[in-house]
């Protein structure tokens, strides 16, 4: 083999191993998207367009076992909590806006070793959700059935 042939080869493995690894990630991105829950909470609660109101970017929120780290658009809005996971690898996930009045039930949590509160919505259970205390504190009021915040407001730590 001559030293083009063999640069050639390596160029074309390397462009086919590019190739398989982004269809990967996006298989993974679906795959994530359905087995966490976030594709039956977005056919249940479609958000109609934009975030409204206060938006907080980059938060970390876990939907059933499904963690995303620092890439969930949060707003809080006066019709409900809008959700959006936007994220390079993983890609823009539709986004959800789960009603205020949906949310039937909150319970102390955890996400990894972080304090969390974790939503339950719908009834029957749709899904959950869980969000870390300082995005908690942002929305409690709004919410009927709420978690005191006392107890989780040390610094996020276990």
């Amino acid at each position: 083999m001559t030293a083009l042939s063999i640069i050639g080869l390596v160029v074309g493995c390397t462009a086919l191993l590019l190739v398989v690894v982004l269809v990967s990630v996006r298989l993974m991105g679906a795959l994530f998207k359905r087995s966490s829950g976030y594709a039956r909470l977005v056919s249940w609660f479609p958000a109609p367009g934009a975030p409204e109101g206060r938006v907080l970017r980059g938060q970390t929120a876990q939907f059933g076992a499904v963690r995303y780290s620092r890439c969930v658009t949060l707003a809080v809005e006066d019709g409900g909590l809008f959700l959006q996971v936007v994220s390079r690898s993983l890609g823009r996930h539709r986004p959800l806006l789960v009603p205020w009045d949906e949310v039937r039930a909150t319970y102390p949590s955890r996400i990894r070793v972080f304090r969390a509160v974790e939503l339950v919505v719908g009834s029957p259970q749709v899904g959950s959700v869980r969000v870390m205390p300082g995005v908690y504190a942002e929305f409690r009021s709004r919410l009927t059935v709420a978690v005191p915040l006392a107890p989780m407001q040390e610094a996020g730590r276990p």
